[in-house]
């Protein structure tokens, strides 16, 4: 089972009874002192145990983490440890979650909610629950980047959820009307507020949304999946993805969701040209 952190919803249950009590059937109070989370880095074929949390080991691009805790300190701790990771929260069979611990795991940086039968996890669960997760950037964007220690006047971050909901055939000027700004409005904005030009969000947004099209479609070509999602110009696409991710979409087609690639982004402001560094 695996569903992702909703904002309209009031309340969620795992109703599956639990047959094991395992790892994730401790208490809270075990939870505080163990930390038990999963970690599972492409190619995905297997998961490693991390107890305690300061025995994190190096992550990939694409590193899945679940943690076997509906504690939103222990996530945002796991999640300023490693802000580029997709995290997700399993929860104990037979728990419900009201909408306001709904928000806190969002907030401190979960990206969906995971249940299975047993104690232990299975990579392929773990792997369909990140899918699921990864398929939307709403709201996350800003949250994700603020882990990374850069931080967004809310005013933009109100822009940004504006351009995420947008086609991929947006231009800037398209993005600044919708927003009810000139473009250079949004220009003066931006240097104002010392970050990134309106350029350069559209880019990291059409990037974001090339590696979810490349991995939805993973038996189409690379072409036909960025074609099938709205992509006027393959080419240049494909260009922008390899440019800032520093592969190809061919090579981050196999990796499930998209945090990595704010960590790329921000990292492209600090590197020298033709610097790359590689996520796998």
């Amino acid at each position: 089972m695996a569903v992702l952190l909703p904002r309209n919803a009031t309340r969620l249950t795992v109703s599956r009874p639990s047959t094991s009590k395992g790892a994730c059937g401790v208490t809270e109070r075990d939870l505080r002192e163990r930390s038990v989370i999963y970690i599972s880095n492409p190619p995905y074929g297997s998961l490693i145990e991390c107890v305690p949390l300061t025995e994190l080991p190096v992550m990939r691009g694409g590193a899945i983490i679940l943690i076997c805790s509906h504690l939103p300190a222990l996530v945002a701790r796991v999640a300023k440890t490693a802000p580029s990771a997709l995290i997700l929260v399993q929860l104990r069979p037979g728990h419900a979650i009201g909408l306001t611990d709904v928000e806190r795991l969002r907030n401190a940086g979960a990206a969906g909610l995971s249940a299975v039968d047993s104690g232990t996890p299975e990579p392929a669960g773990l792997m369909q629950a990140a899918r699921m997760a990864s398929r939307t950037a709403r709201g996350q964007i800003g949250p994700r980047l603020r882990l990374l220690g850069h931080s967004i006047p809310a005013q933009f971050e109100v822009f940004l959820e504006v351009l995420v909901d947008s086609p991929p055939s947006w231009r800037t000027g398209d993005w600044a009307a919708a927003v009810g700004e000139s473009v250079r409005t949004l220009e003066r904005h931006a240097r104002r507020w010392g970050m990134p030009s309106p350029r350069r969000w559209m880019e990291l947004v059409r990037v974001i949304r090339a590696v979810q099209a490349v991995q939805a479609r993973p038996r189409d070509s690379v072409e036909a999946a960025l074609a099938g999602s709205g992509f006027q110009n393959v080419r240049r696409t494909r260009g922008l993805v390899t440019r800032i991710c520093g592969e190809s979409p061919a090579r981050v087609r196999g990796l499930i969701g998209w945090y990595w690639i704010l960590e790329r982004w921000v990292a492209a402001r600090q590197e020298p040209p033709g610097h790359q560094s590689s996520l796998l």
